[in-house]
């Protein structure tokens, strides 16, 4: 039974997967961190706690303007292949917006500039 639930919820949409977290949250008490894919989706994550930019996003430059606007901490996430230019410059437009609460998160494997 408990096969089937997960994949009801990995092939469920966006507003679903984000309710189930959010129950879980109701719960449980614990904070909520989930991973954003689309500026479009930005409204869904309102009572999310902390909202995460994974790496492959990390140059969808109008999420990252979109996320600029929110007043949520932002998880940005290094992916292995960008340099520390590249991911200070992601958090650059996050900041421009005027979102200051920027966490930095890197993948594991590379270190250097």
């Amino acid at each position: 039974m408990m096969i089937g639930r997960w994949l009801n919820i990995l092939t469920s949409g966006t507003a679903d997967r984000v309710k189930l977290l959010l129950e879980a949250k109701r719960q449980t008490g614990l904070p909520i961190v989930t991973e954003i894919m689309s500026e479009k989706h930005l409204d869904l994550f309102a009572d999310v706690d902390i909202i995460q930019l994974g790496a492959r996003n990390m140059q969808n430059f109008m999420l990252l303007k979109e996320l600029g606007r929110c007043n949520k901490p932002i998880l940005l996430k290094r992916g292995l292949s960008a340099t520390m230019e590249e991911f200070l410059m992601a958090a650059e437009y996050i900041f421009a917006g005027g979102n200051k609460q920027v966490i930095a998160g890197t993948s594991r494997g590379r270190y250097a500039a």
